[in-house]
């Protein structure tokens, strides 16, 4: 595996410590190997397995997508037709053209986005009723699924795999139950549905999946072996390797306390009723060595009325003393933060852990934030993995790595975003170095603010303040670390229903320009080779044990 690490060349090696996960990401690796392998005849063969086994992976993701199916047959070659993966294609790739919902597919998904789950159960209920047994309804109503966690949407999926004639797609079949199995956190058949699929060669994505049920009904044993199985076969995918080397370590069990004194850091602005939700999360732990600042960032709500609760609720607690502060305008969230942080109280504490007002962060969230700093002592801030609240296996934020755009003249500094591309299956859990982490919950040493400075009030009113402290870590090689073992359920929706207002779009649009501004070529390169090395860095390290 580590001989596979030094053949890469900068540019693949990055896409591939950033995830090996996603359909679009892993589509673009595919074609990536297939122009390397034209340009460079030494390593063809290398590039050639690279992009066969990456675009069956892609198509694993989304196996009833009618694009990456084409893409698979195409791959297959004259003599697919006749294999069992060539005829389950070749349904697959029929009966999507036998059906055609494109528009109905699209008013369900516009329904969704803008939240009206009742209007899309009727318009699919209506659509079933029409044709009851359709490849093309079971892509829409698992992809429903997986966006909501309705039940509606779960049992029309499980309709349609009654209703469906699976001859020659029976593999097919099996992934698919194995998925809602797994949502439905139906462990012991998730795994039996998974290594049926596995062993038919059409599916690797069953693997690890596999030994992600077996970890979760306390195999530990045989889900390792299976994990290492897969980073044997598949060095490439970084998420096996990591995930294999920290289930070997029993990194996901430990829990350690910050080495020092910690200020929980909170400021909200009208979100009174997330507010309560996040201090009732707050409150539910026992905490050593650690207090709790509050500031009403100029709200006109009832948020004065949430904190007067919890403060007199930190009264009765002698682990979480509470202080408050009350603004009588918004001062914007850098401003905020940095009034907490060089608050002359606060910053005698060691380190400051900023929750934003509407993240439920679990009992354990102090002390596996505790395990990450221990993990890797010489970072700038350590950060966690963000689920929404409503619906937990949908990812918001995971271990983000640099994308730079190809403008020298006009660097542009984007993050990763594989975790859209995909569902929570345990492939995000595990710590590691990376480009940025998510403000939602994060820690970092009071020490390290006289080097790296506070928050940059150029971010007003909100949007990417904490990621630019992040790229300013990196620039002096101190990069931040993921916490994946941490999971924080957000009850922000990210995306198009997290969109609420075009003033806030245009807010966002104004501070990725800035942020675009601020950096120089020579700055975007000095990060992305600080977030390159330390990454690469730690994936031999963890290349090594996995060997052993």
């Amino acid at each position: 595996m580590d001989i596979f690490w030094n053949r890469l060349p900068r540019e693949l090696a990055e896409k591939f410590l950033a995830g090996g996960v996603g359909r679009t990401h892993l589509t673009a690796i595919g074609y990536q190997c297939i122009e390397l392998s034209k340009t460079d005849p030494a390593k063809r063969e290398l590039y050639i397995k690279l992009a066969f086994e990456t675009l069956l992976s892609a198509w694993c993701h989304d196996p009833l997508n009618l694009q990456s199916a084409q893409l698979q047959q195409n791959l297959m070659g004259q003599d697919g037709p006749d294999s069992p993966m060539g005829k389950m294609l070749a349904r697959i790739i029929q009966e999507s053209h036998k059906d055609d919902l494109n528009v109905e597919r699209k008013r369900l998904h516009n329904l969704i986005n803008r939240e009206r789950y009742e209007q899309a159960e009727e318009v699919l209920s209506q659509l079933l009723s029409e044709t009851p047994a359709s490849l093309a309804l079971l892509k829409v109503s698992t992809e429903l699924y997986e966006a909501t966690g309705e039940e509606s949407f779960l049992n029309a999926s499980l309709q349609l795999l009654k209703n469906i004639d699976f001859s020659s797609m029976e593999p097919l079949y099996e992934f698919i139950c194995a998925n809602l199995d797994f949502a439905q956190k139906k462990y012991t058949e998730a795994a039996a549905h998974y290594e049926k699929a596995y062993t038919t060669g059409s599916f690797p994505e069953a693997l690890p999946r596999q030994g992600e049920c077996l970890l979760h009904i306390g195999n530990r044993k045989e889900a390792i072996r299976l994990y290492r199985q897969d980073a044997k076969a598949r060095p490439w995918r970084i998420n096996t390797l990591l995930r294999t080397a920290d289930l070997i370590n029993k990194t996901d069990l430990q829990s350690s306390s910050p080495p020092g004194k910690v200020a929980i850091l909170i400021y909200s602005y009208n979100k009174a009723e997330e507010l309560d939700a996040t201090l009732d999360s707050v409150f539910a732990a026992r905490y050593e060595n650690a207090f709790l600042a509050i500031l009403d960032n100029g709200s006109s709500d009832g948020t004065a009325a949430v904190i007067d609760k919890w403060e007199a609720e930190s009264k009765t607690r002698a682990d979480l003393p509470m202080i408050r502060f009350d603004l009588h305008v918004n001062i914007g969230a850098p401003a905020a933060r940095n009034w907490l942080l060089y608050h002359p109280e606060i910053s005698k504490a060691d380190f400051a852990a900023f929750l934003d007002d509407d993240a439920l962060p679990p009992q354990d969230w102090l002390l596996k934030l505790g395990t990450a700093i221990k993990a890797y002592p010489d970072a700038g801030i350590w950060g966690c993995k963000v689920v929404d609240a409503p619906n937990p296996r949908k990812l918001q934020s995971i271990d983000l790595h640099i994308k730079t755009e190809k403008d020298e003249d006009d660097p542009k500094l984007r993050m990763t975003d594989i975790q859209l591309q995909t569902m929570d299956y345990g492939q995000f859990d595990y710590i590691r170095p990376c480009g940025s982490v998510t403000g939602c919950c994060h820690i970092m040493r009071m020490a390290d603010l006289e080097q790296t400075g506070g928050f940059d009030i150029r971010f007003s009113p909100s949007q990417f303040d904490d990621l630019d402290r992040d790229l300013r870590l990196c620039l002096q090689n101190t990069v931040p670390v993921y916490q994946g073992h941490l999971r924080v359920r957000h009850l922000k929706r990210t995306g198009t229903a997290g969109a609420t207002s075009k003033k806030a779009a245009t807010i966002q649009i104004g501070n990725q320009t800035r942020l675009d501004m601020k950096y120089s070529s020579i700055q975007a390169k000095k990060i992305s080779d600080a977030v390159f090395e330390a990454s690469l860095a730690d994936v031999m390290a963890k290349v090594a044990l996995i060997k052993k």
